[in-house]
C-alpha cells in the first residue's frame, strides 16, 4: 500500500505535514512506512512550456510545426505527431539532453526538413502511465520553465512504501490513512463521507439472486452511453503514484475508488451478460459445481471446486467473487453500458479460492481482511458518478441490491481499569474516551460500539491495545516485570520446561525480554539452515510453509524490526520446540547486541556462565563450529564434557547484510535436554582458599583453525598442584599478524593451596604453559 500525500489530505480538513512527520506517526502507530518513494522519477532537463502556434507541417500531413514557449530567451520549434494541443495548452517538453526512459536520448533533429528542438511527452513517454494516444496536457496552474518534476511533487507531493499488518484491512485506503494520521494531529480532521448521484431515467430492472451467505450484500449500478477511452491526466497520475497501472476510464475508476476506499468494485459490460430464460438481465452469487470453470481476464482457465464463491449472469459464470473477473463479460473498446458491482464477501471464503488458485489481486487482499459494510453503498455510488463524469454517461435510475448492508460494528463491556493494567498506563476516563471517540468508536457509560471500519476490534483487550497504540509506547513509564509466582507448587511440569521458566527468570533481571514466535519458518530458512525441514500440506501462506527447525531465525527477524523502529541494545530469549523429520526437541535462544567496542565473545560467554552455573553446570568448554546462522570467525560449540550443549557466535556477515543489522549481534542456541542431562543434581563443597590467587595475561598467536577456546583448556594440563582458571578476553586480527593466524589474549588466575606463590614458580608455569601450548596446537607468544 502506498500513502499518496495530496490524494489522502483530500479527505482531511487542515494542512498535511512534512514527509518525515507523516512517516514517524504513521510508525508510530503500527503502519510500518518501508521508505519514501520519488513520486515522478522524471529527468531534470523535462520542463513546462507553452504552445505559442500550432501550424500545419509544411512537408507532412500528420505533423504539425509549433512554437513553444518553455522560459528561455526565444521559443523552441518542435514537430510533433500528436493531434490533442492546441494553442495555449501547458505542455510537457523533453529538451535536447533528456534522457527519457528506456534510455532514449533527446536530440536536436530535423524531421521532413524542419529543426525540432525537443519534443512534447505522452505519459508513457515519461514513465507515467501507459497513455501513448496523445501528449501530457497539464492544468492551467503549471509555471513556464518550471522542472515537470517539481509540478508533478505539487508543491509538495510524496508517496510512502507500507507494509499494513493483516488485521488492519481499513489501512489500504487514503482515507484509512487520514483517519489514523488525524489520531497524531488535532489540527488535521477526517472529511464526512457521501456521495451524490445524479440520474437520469429510464430506471434498470435487473434479476437478482444470491444465495450464499457468504456473500451479505450485493450491490449495483447501471451507467449508460459511455465512451471507452484514456483516463484524465490527474487520475492516471494518482493511480501511477499509488503503484497501479492506468488501463481505460472505466477500469481506472474501480481501481480509483479501490484505492480511495478501500472497496473493490467490479465493472461488467452490461451487453455481454448473458439474460435468464425469460430474458432479463440477471445476477446469481452461488457456489460453484464440482468440475465448473472459468476463463479469469488474465486469460486463465480455472478449474473450480465447490467451496468457491461465484458471480453468474443468465447462463453461467462471469467472476471469481472478490478475486478476479471473467474474460467473457469484461470492459472493452466498444463497451457503452456498463453495470457496476458492490459486494461484501466472506474474508474466509475469498482467502481460500485466492490461495488455491495462486490468484492475488487487489480485491482479493482486500476482501481477505475485512472491508468496511459502511462504506460500500457510497463507493458504487461516487464509482457511478465519476464514470458519467469521465466517459461521457449517465447513471441509470435507481440501485438494485440484495438487501441493506449490515452495520459492521460490535459492542464491548468495556473495563479501564482492567484496560489500564493491561498496558501498565494510567488515562483517565475523560483521556479514553477522548482516544475511543477518535477512533470512530461511540462510548456510553462501559459500553464501546466499534466503527464499522474496525472489524478486529472485538474484546476489551483490543480496546486497550488501540489506547496504548495512540498514547504511544514512549509514555509508558519504564518498569521492571513483576517477579513470576513460585513454580515449586506445579506438579507434573516437563523438566524442560521448568529449566527454561528458571532460565528467563534469570535472564529477567539482565534486562532481556522474552519473544513468542509462530512454530513456522519460509523456505528460505529452512534452505539456509542446511537441514531438511519439515512441509506443512496447509500452510497459511509462502512464509509459513514449514515447521521451524532453529529458534534463531525468528531472533534475527525480531531484532530487525526492532532496529528499522530505532531500538537498541536488544536482548531477546526465546524457549520453544523445533521440529526435524527423526524428533522434536525443546530449545533455548538468546539474542544479545553487544556494546560497541566491548568484546562479544567475552560479553556473552561471561553472561552464559553465570546463568548455566546456576542451574548446576560446571564449566562450559568451547569447541570450533561450523554453523550457517554464526559467523565463521566467531563462533563455538558450548560443551559440557563430552556433551554438546548447543552454540553461540556473532550473526552471519551475510545474513547481517540480509537484514541490514549492525555489527556486535550474538546469536545464542542451547539444548534444553542436554543441559538437564549435564546439570549436576549436587554441588560439592569446597572450602574457600586460604592463600591469594595471582593474575597474568598472555597474548598468543594461533592458526586461524585453531578454536581460541583451546588455549584456556590447555592450562589445566601445565601443573595439576594449582588451581587454574583461564579465560579468553581479547581475539585480534590485523596489523601484525599473518592473514592465516589470529592473536588470542588469555588472562590466567593461579592459586596454590600450600601457599603464596612466588614469582619465580608463577614464571615456570608460564614457561611450561608456553612450551605446551606451542608443542600441541602449534601457538607462540605474541611479542
Amino acid at each position: 500500500m502506498r500513502f499518496v500525500s495530496d490524494w489522502v489530505a483530500e479527505w482531511l480538513e487542515g494542512k498535511m505535514p512534512q514527509a518525515d512527520v507523516v512517516a514517524a506517526d504513521l510508525t508510530d502507530l503500527g503502519v510500518e512506512v518501508e521508505g519514501v518513494l520519488p513520486d515522478a522519477d522524471v529527468a531534470d532537463q523535462v520542463v513546462i512550456g507553452r504552445v505559442l502556434v500550432k501550424d500545419q507541417h509544411p512537408n507532412a500531413d500528420r505533423l504539425s510545426l509549433c512554437q513553444v514557449d518553455i522560459g528561455a530567451e526565444a521559443p523552441s520549434q518542435i514537430v510533433c505527431g500528436a493531434p490533442n494541443h492546441r494553442q495555449g495548452d501547458l505542455v510537457a517538453v523533453a529538451v535536447p539532453g533528456a534522457v527519457l526512459p528506456g534510455g532514449f536520448e533527446i536530440k536536436q533533429a530535423k524531421i521532413r526538413g524542419e529543426a525540432s528542438s525537443g519534443m512534447m511527452c505522452s505519459m508513457k513517454e515519461l514513465g507515467l502511465g501507459e497513455d501513448h494516444e496523445g501528449i501530457m496536457i497539464l492544468a492551467p496552474d503549471a509555471v513556464v520553465g518550471q522542472p515537470l518534476s517539481d509540478y508533478l511533487r505539487n508543491g509538495g507531493r510524496f508517496v510512502l512504501e507500507l507494509s499494513v499488518t493483516p488485521n488492519r484491512g481499513d489501512a489500504l485506503s487514503m482515507i484509512g490513512l487520514a483517519r489514523e494520521l488525524s489520531l497524531r494531529h488535532d489540527s488535521l480532521v477526517p472529511k464526512p463521507l457521501s456521495a451524490s448521484v445524479t440520474e437520469a431515467g429510464p430506471h434498470y430492472t435487473l434479476d437478482l439472486d444470491v444465495q450464499d451467505s457468504a456473500c451479505s450484500y450485493y450491490g449495483t449500478r447501471l451507467v449508460r452511453g459511455i465512451t471507452i477511452g484514456s483516463s484524465p491526466d490527474w487520475l492516471q497520475g494518482r493511480l501511477h503514484a499509488a503503484g497501479v497501472r492506468p488501463i481505460n476510464n472505466v477500469v481506472d475508476v474501480t481501481n480509483y475508488i479501490l484505492m480511495s476506499h478501500g472497496q473493490p468494485l467490479h465493472a461488467f459490460d452490461a451487453a455481454r451478460l448473458r439474460p435468464n430464460e425469460e430474458g432479463e438481465l440477471s445476477i446469481r452469487v452461488r457456489k460453484a459445481s464440482q468440475g465448473e470453470s472459468i476463463t479469469t481476464l488474465d486469460g486463465q482457465d480455472r478449474s473450480l471446486v465447490s467451496d468457491d464463491l461465484l458471480i453468474c449472469d443468465g447462463k453461467g459464470p462471469v467472476a471469481l467473487a472478490g478475486v478476479m473477473g471473467g474474460a467473457d463479460s469484461e470492459v472493452h473498446s466498444g463497451t457503452q453500458e456498463v453495470l457496476i458491482e458492490a459486494a461484501l464477501f466472506d474474508p474466509a471464503t475469498v482467502r481460500r479460492t485466492a490461495r488455491r488458485l495462486a490468484l492475488h489481486s487487489e480485491s482479493s487482499h482486500r476482501f481477505e481482511r475485512g472491508t468496511d459494510p459502511q462504506r460500500v453503498e457510497i463507493a458504487l455510488d461516487e464509482a457511478a458518478r465519476m464514470m458519467a463524469d469521465i466517459a461521457g454517461g449517465v447513471v441509470a435510475e435507481g440501485r438494485v441490491r440484495s438487501a441493506a448492508p449490515p452495520s459492521g460494528r460490535q459492542e464491548i463491556e468495556f473495563d479501564l481499569t482492567h484496560a489500564e493494567q493491561l498496558i501498565g498506563l494510567k488515562l483517565g476516563t475523560a483521556r479514553a474516551a477522548e482516544i475511543l471517540n477518535a477512533l470512530g468508536c461511540e462510548v456510553n457509560d462501559q459500553r464501546v460500539i466499534t466503527p464499522s471500519w474496525r472489524p478486529d476490534l472485538s474484546r476489551p483487550a483490543d480496546l486497550a491495545e488501540e489506547l496504548l497504540r495512540v498514547v504511544g509506547m514512549a509514555e509508558v513509564p519504564e518498569a521492571l516485570p513483576p517477579q513470576a509466582p513460585p513454580t515449586d507448587t506445579l506438579t507434573n511440569v516437563d523438566p524442560r520446561e521448568a529449566l527454561g521458566r528458571a532460565l528467563r527468570n534469570g535472564l529477567r533481571g539482565q534486562g532481556f525480554h522474552e519473544t513468542v514466535s509462530l512454530a513456522f519458518a519460509s523456505p528460505r530458512w529452512i534452505e539456509l539452515s542446511e537441514r531438511q525441514g519439515l512441509a506443512i500440506s496447509n500452510p497459511l501462506g509462502e512464509e509459513t510453509r514449514f515447521l521451524r527447525n532453529d529458534l534463531r531465525p525468528q531472533l534475527v527477524e525480531a531484532a530487525a524490526r526492532n532496529i528499522r523502529h530505532g531500538l537498541r541494545g536488544l536482548r531477546f530469549c526465546e524457549q520453544g520446540s523445533v521440529f526435524h523429520p527423526e524428533q522434536e526437541s525443546k530449545r533455548f535462544a538468546l539474542l544479545i547486541e553487544t556494546e560497541s567496542g566491548a568484546s562479544g565473545l567475552a560479553c556473552v560467554r561471561g553472561l552464559l556462565e553465570g546463568l548455566l552455573v546456576g542451574q548446576g553446570l560446571g564449566v562450559i568448554k568451547l569447541h570450533r563450529v561450523e554453523d550457517p546462522f554464526l559467523h565463521p570467525r566467531s563462533s563455538a560449540q558450548l560443551m559440557a564434557g563430552d556433551v554438546p550443549l548447543g552454540s553461540m557466535g556473532e550473526v552471519h556477515p551475510k545474513l547481517r547484510a540480509d537484514y541490514d543489522l549492525p555489527e556486535g549481534l550474538w546469536l545464542v542456541d542451547l539444548d534444553l535436554a542436554a543441559l538437564l542431562a549435564s546439570a549436576q543434581t549436587l554441588t560439592a563443597f569446597v572450602a574457600l582458599p586460604r592463600f591469594p590467587a595471582v593474575h597474568r595475561d598472555l597474548a598468543m598467536v594461533v592458526p586461524e583453525t585453531q578454536p581460541a577456546g583451546a588455549l584456556a583448556e590447555l592450562a589445566g594440563a601445565v601443573d595439576p598442584r594449582l588451581m587454574v582458571k583461564a579465560r579468553v578476553f581479547d581475539v585480534y586480527r590485523g596489523a601484525g599478524i599473518e592473514t592465516h593466524e589470529k592473536s588470542v589474549a588469555v588472562r590466567f588466575s593461579l592459586q596454590s593451596g600450600e601457599g603464596t606463590l612466588k614469582e619465580k614458580e608463577i614464571t615456570e608455569w608460564l614457561e611450561k604453559y608456553q612450551s605446551l601450548a606451542e608443542e600441541r596446537i602449534g601457538a607462540r607468544l605474541r611479542r
